[in-house]
């Protein structure tokens, strides 16, 4: 949760200006808890986005829970009531380093405008 708040706090890395009245799709490979959706859902308290649309392939039932709360449309393929983690539900864990992600957000970001 602390790693989270550093990377969309003040002086993070995701600029809430850049976000504003945009609906924004939130993707994750997994949801086992939801503690993700809660760091986001604080993230936008403060910025007047649009839509806020969840998608991921598999979650707990715990954290679909929290995406119906948190999210105005949610899309998740699969619900597992014995999340293992998500590691777990896929054959090759490819991981894009922390810099290719950063960049990656910067020039979705960029091309908005």
């Amino acid at each position: 949760m602390s790693y989270l708040n550093r990377l969309l706090g003040q002086g993070g890395l995701i600029d809430p200006g850049t976000l504003r009245e945009h609906d924004i799709i939130l993707v994750s490979d997994g949801f086992k808890h939801g503690t993700s959706l809660d760091a986001a859902a604080d993230f936008f308290k403060h910025v007047k986005i649009g839509k806020l649309v969840v998608v991921t392939p598999v979650a707990s039932v715990q954290a679909v829970d929290r995406m119906h709360i948190i999210a105005d449309e949610l899309h998740c393929l699969s619900v597992t009531e014995n999340y293992i983690n998500t590691n777990h539900y896929y054959d090759v864990n490819d991981i894009p380093s922390h810099d290719e992600i950063a960049q990656r957000i910067n020039d979705i970001v960029h091309n908005w405008q």
